[in-house]
């Protein structure tokens, strides 16, 4: 554009910015925002979200993050959906949770919609500082399940089809709490299951390398967190586990009635 003698105006420094993002060059990106504005244009919403999103690649950048947002504030400029996500990622990087839950909600309280990059950044946040309680109770949230209809659609299965591992856990987390409820107190299951309960996981197909990513990681939780339940590849379908009736109902029983007994 300067070679033909023409000026690039903030559409063009976006675009560069973005470009310096998808490449890991945040030097770049930030030299171009200081050009931007030596230049006498202003940067728009759209120009701090890409600066941002280079920024927050590296979580030792919280700060410079974190700036960014409080001055596209200051010059007025209206967060978006895509700022807030920018923001969560870059809590989710670093460790930092309860701030990450804390924009999650700022972003609810401006009446923006959450996609379902939002509500897997703020789970991730959540779910890796064991945080799990947090995590299930945005699955439990309507709008959730908007972004991931599939994931409670199918009677007595749950379906982990395109969905982080996090999301992945949290979600078979809330479903188990879902089944040691009596039916008439459940979200996800209002009947009682019959037979086994499926967890279909997917074959790996579309994972780097063709590699199943969701079935170990459920198979691991189960190791770790629910060892009373016997959970196993299906044999006739390597993208399903099976977790068998019997284990699940003795459970689900002991369960209720450990919460029975339990001082108040």
């Amino acid at each position: 554009l300067q070679r033909r003698g023409l000026k690039p105006d903030v559409v063009a420094y976006n675009a560069l910015i973005s470009a310096c993002d998808e490449g890991g060059q945040w030097e770049t990106a930030l030299r171009f925002f200081e050009e931007l504005q030596e230049r006498g244009l202003e940067p728009d919403a759209v120009t701090y979200n890409a600066l941002m999103a280079a920024s927050a690649r590296d979580p030792s950048r919280w700060e410079t993050t974190v700036a960014l947002f409080g001055e596209l504030r200051r010059r007025g400029l209206a967060p978006d959906v895509a700022t807030y996500n920018t923001m969560i990622s870059a809590c989710e990087r670093s460790g930092r949770w309860q701030t990450a839950l804390g924009v999650f909600r700022e972003l609810l309280r401006r009446g923006l919609e959450p996609n379902s990059i939002t509500y897997s950044l703020a789970i991730s946040a959540c779910e890796a500082a064991g945080r799990f309680d947090e995590a299930k109770a945005i699955v439990h949230m309507r709008n959730f399940r908007l972004c991931f209809p599939r994931l409670y659609s199918v009677p007595g299965a749950l379906v982990l089809h395109n969905v982080t591992a996090a999301i992945a856990r949290t979600a078979v987390r809330a479903a188990l709490d879902d089944l040691r409820r009596t039916p008439e107190d459940r979200h996800f299951y209002p009947g009682s299951p019959k037979g086994d309960f499926v967890i279909v996981t997917g074959r790996g197909r579309k994972s780097d390398g063709g590699e199943p990513v969701l079935r170990p990681a459920i198979l691991d939780l189960f190791r770790r967190e629910y060892k009373q339940l016997h959970c196993a590849q299906d044999p006739q379908n390597s993208g399903r586990l099976i977790v068998h009736a019997l284990s699940l109902r003795a459970w689900a029983t002991e369960s209720r009635h450990h919460r029975r007994t339990r001082p108040s």
